[in-house]
């Protein structure tokens, strides 16, 4: 069969608002019956709203308003599998939180599963482990990322309520970081305290509805205690400035209402968790010690401590115990537990005895690592036993079944610690202090901390007001100060300099740079800075062809430079080479210089060279058994009574 021929036809010319219709021979024009195009959702930004209050409306009538009983129920009957457009911008605005059909924004309602634990832990240094290695594989990479959270930190002791083993690696998120501020945790919050590539700890999206535990110190980088060391080292009475300035009072002033944001943001993000806010210790004992300081020796000073006071030593108890108390009180007025250590770590603060090894602070680093902007951090920390104790306290309160009974601030009743909730510093009275950033301008090595006389320093800071006249000063071993002239800030109130050191400064050894004007706020501002300075950067005392200020050991020859614990001190002259905390040559008796527990004639001999000046003290700090930084006749009887009847 032959295929039909299709028939053709030339269509007619259809009118406006005409179509064709039909089949050729037969196409006839025809009006279109009109079809409905779906509406356009209309699309809007919503309110950020408080607590407790929900998104009400559809977009763009969309506003914040506290849910009633009534409104609360019949959102939580229309929940379907299918989100709204006003849904979609509730989950993106505040972070996948649960919404419902109609527009309102309402808290999670899904609970953690029973039994099952996700602890988060926050927080600065004290929760990251500083000076306690190792580090968690990529938190120890200089100029990158050193957040320094320590495998040996006590979130990772923390135990489940009945457990006897910790809550595994795989139920906890570790964001703790050494430098942290309260910026540095907030939801969208950027400060340079911690790692620069370090995003805001509540910008991880690790902090949600199902996790059920989340603990953090918090606060001691605001108020600036790093610093206060440093000013407390470098002058010869810190205390002067502080008290003049209300520095403790007008720093907790500042740190409250950014405390109170933190909080409120953790538990904006978790409101299923148990919130544990831990406090500080009071790191000094009250007494002046070697290891509250700087030795000189290591700079060819022998016997010469530059340290931190008694006088200034009670200073910085107080300071922690009124900075605990305010913590307690934000804490309590946002619902959230307090729990103190300030009594826990009580006689095993820094100093807390002499010639023993009970202590459970960090001593200031050896030099030069004190001096570099990196190492320096591990100087008043909690060592490896002052981990364990915050996990000890900590679970001890996890498990209790008041928690109630560990809300207490841990203020000595002597210094009657009172929370600083309200009021304002006096006009002109008010102290902030920051970091001074210095560096040389042409190092002799990878060393810029090593400033000679003849050596431009570039020093930078901020935080002051605009176009402000800023001085800086220098102050050598705590005694004598340098003025170094009188500098402008930028518009952004930014200090960025160059200063030259002039050449009538004292002999080798530490300095404390500082740059002080009005702040922002209006009250004074003062960056300070530890260095190392040498009358010239080629000096070599021990001619292994390292300059002192790239040496590591500047008075013992060490080419190879070795550093087995990192502490910044070669192994070379460092007592204790596998010991950050140099605490091997504090032994059980005196003169026991490599811990072994008796004291050879070997021993002895070192002690009497170092008693009369020939060898540094830090050649065997059990010697030293009073922390004079010298050894004395007693302290060297006290030895061969050792060597004789063995050590106790």
């Amino acid at each position: 069969k032959t295929p039909a021929t299709q028939p053709t036809c030339t269509p007619p010319l259809c009118g406006r608002g005409q179509v064709l219709h039909g089949q050729c021979p037969n196409v006839i024009c025809a009006t279109t019956t009109p079809t409905k195009t779906p509406a356009t959702q209309p699309t809007c930004t919503p309110p950020l709203c408080g607590r407790g209050q929900v998104l009400h409306g559809q977009c763009p009538n969309v506003i914040c308003a506290t849910p009633t009983p009534t409104e609360t129920s019949a959102a939580t009957e229309t929940k379907t599998a299918s989100p709204s457009p006003t849904d979609l911008i509730c989950r993106e605005a505040f972070r996948g939180r649960q919404t419902t059909l109609g527009g309102v924004c309402e808290e999670p309602t899904e609970t953690p599963t029973p039994g099952f634990v996700r602890y988060v832990a926050l927080g600065d240094s004290y929760s990251s482990g500083e000076g306690v290695p190792p580090y968690v594989d990529g938190s120890n990479v200089r100029d990158v990322n050193t957040c320094h959270r320590s495998t040996r930190a006590y979130s990772t002791m923390v135990r489940q309520p009945g457990a006897s083993t910790a809550i595994p690696e795989t139920q906890r998120s570790f964001l703790a970081c050494s430098g942290a501020e309260t910026e540095n945790v907030i939801i969208g919050g950027n400060a340079p305290g911690q790692a620069p590539l370090e995003p805001s700890q509540l910008d991880r999206d690790l902090v949600d509805s199902q996790t059920t535990l989340i603990t953090i110190t918090i606060g001691g980088n605001d108020v600036g205690f790093e610093k206060v060391a440093s000013k407390c080292i470098g002058e010869s009475d810190c205390t002067v400035d502080f008290e003049a300035m209300d520095f403790i009072g007008s720093s907790i002033r500042h740190l409250l209402p950014r405390l109170e944001a933190t909080i409120d943001d953790i538990l904006e993000l978790a409101p299923q968790a148990r919130v544990v806010v831990l406090g500080y210790p009071r790191l000094v004992s009250g007494n002046e010690c070697s290891k509250a300081g700087v030795n000189l020796d290591f700079f060819g000073n022998r016997g010469t401590f530059l340290s931190i006071s008694a006088k200034e030593q009670r200073f910085i108890r107080r300071a922690a115990d009124e900075l605990n108390a305010n913590i307690a009180t934000v804490a309590n007025g946002k619902e959230v537990e307090f729990v103190s250590v300030a009594d826990t770590f009580a006689d095993h603060e820094l100093c807390a005895c002499l010639g023993c090894d009970r202590e459970w602070i960090i001593g200031v680093v050896p030099a030069p690592a004190v001096f570099d902007e990196i190492d320096k951090r591990a100087s008043l920390h909690p060592n490896q036993k002052g981990q364990e104790a915050y996990a000890d306290r900590l679970n001890q309160c996890l498990r209790a079944d008041r928690p109630s009974d560990c809300n207490r601030t841990g203020a000595s009743a002597s210094l009657n610690a009172i929370p600083v909730t309200s009021g304002t510093t006096a006009p002109g009275v008010g102290m902030s202090l920051g970091n001074l950033a210095a560096t040389v301008v042409e190092p002799a090595c990878d060393a810029p901390w090593g400033f000679g006389t003849d050596s431009e320093i570039h020093v930078q800071g901020n935080g002051f007001r605009a176009n402000e006249t800023i001085s800086i000063r220098m102050i050598v071993e705590g005694r004598q100060t340098f003025e170094l002239g009188e500098y402008q800030t930028s518009t952004e109130g930014e200090l960025d300099s160059f200063i030259t050191l002039p050449n009538d400064t004292l002999a080798t050894g530490p300095v404390l740079f500082q740059a002080r004007g009005t702040g922002r706020d209006g009250e004074l501002r003062e960056l300070v800075r530890l260095a190392y300075v040498v009358q010239s950067v080629d000096t070599d005392q021990d001619g292994d062809l390292l300059p002192d200020v790239c040496d590591n050991c500047p008075l013992q020859r060490n080419v190879d430079q070795s550093d087995g614990d990192e502490d910044g001190l070669g192994d070379r002259c460092d007592p204790c080479p596998t010991d950050i905390e140099n605490r091997c040559g504090v032994a059980s008796c005196a003169g026991d210089c490599n811990g072994d527990s008796s004291v050879q004639i070997s021993e002895l001999v070192k002690g009497v060279n170092i008693a009369l000046g020939r060898i540094p003290v830090s050649d065997c700090l059990a010697f030293d058994t009073n922390g004079s930084g010298s050894v004395t006749v007693n302290e060297l009887i006290r030895a061969v009574n050792a060597a004789l009847g063995g050590c106790e």
